[in-house]
């Protein structure tokens, strides 16, 4: 008895030849809501931030102005983002927005699927605990 071995595809790129070409263009992605739930609740975090930063620094022209370039930093850092979201949302035919797959209690992640609630915690974590600490070293600086 013999068994056929087939040689591994080590081309991650390449598509098995018994694929077809269409069974590739019906890949579909859905809108998990992720983003609609933690994009608030960041850009939340990160005003506030700049708020605490903008008051703490307020006496001094340099400080200051490292935050008014600071904001501005931030700004970019969310408005693209969003611009590309638009234009995909817009213009890519595999993207869809589909309210009950919004609504589902797990979310697919890389690392595997996680109920909805943790995945929210994991975005949101880094920008809540650098708002807490910068609101600590502002009221320790305050003081001095």
């Amino acid at each position: 008895m013999s068994v056929a071995l087939r040689k591994p595809n080590l081309d991650p790129y390449e598509t098995p030849a018994d694929e077809s070409a269409s069974a590739q263009d019906e890949v579909v992605e859905y809108d998990d809501g992720l983003l609609a739930i933690a994009g608030p609740i960041m850009l939340g975090c990160y005003v506030l931030l700049f708020s605490i930063a903008a008051f703490t620094f307020m006496s001094s022209g340099g400080a200051l102005f490292a935050v008014v370039i600071s904001t501005f930093f931030a700004v970019v850092f969310f408005a693209i983002p969003y611009i590309f979201f638009r234009i995909r949302s817009g213009h890519d035919e595999r993207w869809r927005k589909d309210p009950d797959t919004a609504r589902t209690p797990l979310v697919d992640t890389w690392t595997g699927s996680l109920r909805r609630w943790e995945a929210v915690v994991q975005i949101v974590s880094i920008p809540l605990a650098i708002v807490m600490g910068f609101a600590l070293l502002a009221i320790r600086w305050s003081t001095l």
